[in-house]
């Protein structure tokens, strides 16, 4: 009789849920090791896509201090303050991910170029700072930070997310391929406890997913995401009586920006709103992108009277929001819906419904308006 038929039926069976324990383990490493680095890839691409509002900030706020507008000139310091404490900041989340992955051929790309530019840019900002206004040399100060503002700096800035979310990307192909292998393994064994051994990393993989679920462009929440957020704080207003209420947000005309500047100029323009609208938020509310120039605003804890000032105090803000882009401006306006919870709402669709209707009825009478139902402020 051969060796093999000797061995018995549970040694065979043990030997096969060994095997399978220890490629099991090796594979959770592996898996919990791209997790760990791809959270930090997702950091950085959080942190350049704030690089990229404080750099439009900056050449925002510049050129309203040149235009005369002494009250720019703090928010010109103080978004130059916050560029470099940035810049800090990912400068330190590319060192620590270059650390990891030395075992790997990917490498981070932070160029000494970028870090050159942003010093460059940092200091070519805080000289339009302590310029008196109307300085005759803010005009060629101004002339070089737009041109950084529009395509150098930004260039750099996307290259460095683009090769992050490729990374993050590939991960997680990495990790459903590990998946597909684990299970089929499983299965061929019939093992039911196996499925134990999977979960945790099918929570790695949905961790890893929700990383994704923020908009690139902009920043804000992307719809799926803003539409779960947005479920969960309304049926904990209904719970705790506590008042909730909403806006939708559509900017006015923007098929004429990208026919005026570019899709360029137009993503310029979307980006900045929402950090601007951001600016102006609380910390309990949140806003999404529910597609091309359309989002919608959570307010938690915010009467229909408050919503009202909220939205208001957006539109008018906006209003007055200069964007510099090459040697030319952009003018935005927005028209705003706003909708509160009453109590013939039963669920965050009837709601968002309402806003978009009372949206509607703003752009119909004009734009540049906000509107709640058929109570409109006009403008």
């Amino acid at each position: 009789m051969k060796f093999i038929d000797k061995i018995s039926d549970t040694f065979k069976y043990s030997l096969l849920i060994g095997i399978v324990a220890v490629i099991t383990f090796f594979a959770y490493i592996s898996v919990s090791r791209m997790v760990e680095t791809s959270e930090d890839s997702a950091a950085i691409i959080n942190t350049a896509g704030r690089q990229r509002m404080y750099s439009q900030r900056i050449a925002s706020f510049a050129a309203q201090y040149a235009l005369g507008s002494k009250s720019a000139k703090t928010d010109l310091i103080s978004a130059t303050a916050n560029f470099e404490t940035n810049t800090r900041d990912l400068r330190e989340k590319m060192e620590h991910l270059d650390k990891q992955l030395f075992w790997q051929s990917m490498t981070p790309v932070y160029s000494k170029t970028l870090q050159n530019r942003i010093n460059t840019y940092l200091t070519t900002a805080r000289k339009i700072a302590e310029m008196p206004i109307n300085d005759l040399r803010q005009k060629t100060e101004l002339s070089y930070l737009f041109y950084q503002a529009k395509e150098p700096l930004l260039n750099e800035l996307d290259q460095l997310v683009i090769s992050q979310q490729h990374y993050a990307e590939s991960q997680l192909d990495k990790i459903a391929k590990i998946q597909m292998i684990l299970f089929s393994i499983i299965l061929l064994m019939l093992i039911a406890g196996a499925f134990i051994i999977v979960r945790p990393m099918e929570r790695n993989a949905k961790r890893l997913r929700t990383l994704t679920e923020i908009d690139m462009l902009t920043g804000a929440y992307s719809r799926r995401m803003f539409m779960d957020r947005a479920t969960n704080e309304f049926n904990q207003a209904q719970k705790s009586g506590q008042p909730f209420s909403l806006l939708m947000i559509d900017v006015d005309h923007f098929k004429k920006i990208n026919d005026v500047f570019g899709h360029a100029g137009g993503d310029v323009a979307l980006t900045t709103l929402v950090a601007h609208i951001s600016h102006l938020l609380h910390k309990s509310d949140f806003i999404g992108r529910l597609g091309g120039e359309e989002f919608a605003v959570v307010l938690p804890n915010t009467t229909a009277e408050e919503s009202l000032n909220v939205a208001e105090r957006i539109r008018v803000s906006v209003d007055n929001l200069v964007l510099p882009y090459g040697n030319r401006y952009i003018k935005l306006s927005i028209s705003i819906g706003v909708a509160s919870l009453g109590i013939e709402i039963n669920n965050i669709s009837s709601l968002l419904k309402i806003a978009d209707n009372a949206l509607y009825i703003a752009k119909a009478e004009g734009r540049n308006k906000v509107t709640a139902n058929k109570l409109s402020i006009v403008h």
